[in-house]
């Protein structure tokens, strides 16, 4: 009986799989990394038998790099993104801009206790760091209200 492997997290060009029933199989995990670095588009396969988890960088589709280690392994379907849940990006300007505003008003105070140098400075720098990056974030969301017509 072949074990089961989840992707755990996936990016283009690089994966993680996670074969929990295998951990601790030196020979089996070589097998699996021999077995995808064949593969064309396979840049590298990193097995580590301890966790039980396989790093595969690719070039090509995902689909087709596992295809090479169908007969070590059945690939479980990674979980999906509940349809519910916010993209990180639209939910950071609002909390960027608070932060922003917040470590500025610390800086404020700072400035009038007189602990100019570092505290207010060190304030200062967070706030306009959240502030530049709550811009940015802002700036890549698309118009919602332009896709309501």
């Amino acid at each position: 009986m072949k074990p089961t492997a989840r992707v755990v997290h996936h990016i283009p060009g690089r994966a993680r799989l996670n074969i929990q029933a295998r951990r601790g199989d030196s020979a089996f995990f070589d097998k699996v990394a021999d077995a995808l670095s064949a593969e064309a588009g396979v840049n590298s396969a990193h097995v580590n038998p301890g966790t039980g988890s396989v790093l595969v960088e690719y070039s090509t589709r995902l689909d087709e790099v596992l295809r090479a280690a169908d007969d070590l392994f059945d690939l479980l379907p990674a979980p999906a993104f509940p349809e519910n849940a916010k993209a990180v990006g639209q939910m950071m300007p609002p909390a960027m801009l608070i932060a922003g505003v917040f470590f500025g008003a610390v800086g404020v105070v700072q400035t009038v206790r007189g602990d100019i140098l570092m505290p207010a400075l060190t304030a200062y720098w967070y706030a306009w760091n959240a502030l530049r990056m709550g811009s940015s974030a802002a700036a890549a969301r698309p118009d919602r209200s332009a896709q309501a017509t």
